[in-house]
């Protein structure tokens, strides 16, 4: 039984990026703010990573069904490659919506990025390697959700465990 998804990530993409370029460009935020606050942010979105590991596995053990092709025997082994299929929140399916958020800040980090480094040569010139980088990224990202609709039938989505 496949489950439906809603496809709007190409819309998300492009309100983000459009967003913070004409919030940095408007002078409302630093363009180089997710750059200037890396650390912070990765290490907030690590300890919310695992938090919300622990609390899907948990729910998944709960709500397992014996009948389930994979039934695993150890905490470890469910926390590291998920406990449920599909496991839901609210109505949200989080295996298939955890993509937006990193994709979309994927994103958004590569134009901060940009934008640091731009500031941080006064020149304004920005390296060939930077702008390759970038550009590289944002089509894959692009691309990602040009696609997104395909990607409801890749293996990952289909039959791995969220973990």
């Amino acid at each position: 039984h496949r489950l439906w998804y809603k496809c709007n990530g190409l819309s998300l993409f492009i309100v983000a990026v459009v967003g913070y370029l004409l919030a940095s460009y408007r002078g409302w935020i630093r363009g180089s703010y997710l750059a200037d606050h890396f650390w912070r942010l990765f290490v907030t979105a690590n300890v919310f990573a695992v938090v919300a590991s622990v609390v899907i596995m948990a729910l998944g053990r709960i709500r397992r069904s014996p009948k389930q092709w994979f039934v695993s025997r150890s905490l470890g082994e469910d926390f590291w490659l998920g406990a449920e299929l599909n496991p839901h929140l609210m109505g949200v399916d989080i295996k298939f919506f955890s993509y937006r958020p990193a994709m979309i800040g994927w994103a958004l980090g590569t134009v901060s990025f940009m934008w640091k480094h731009w500031e941080y040569h006064a020149n304004g010139r920005i390296h060939l390697r930077m702008i390759l980088y970038a550009v590289f990224t944002l089509g894959y990202i692009l691309d990602y959700f040009v696609h997104e609709p395909l990607m409801t039938s890749t293996f990952d989505i289909i039959a791995e465990h969220f973990g």
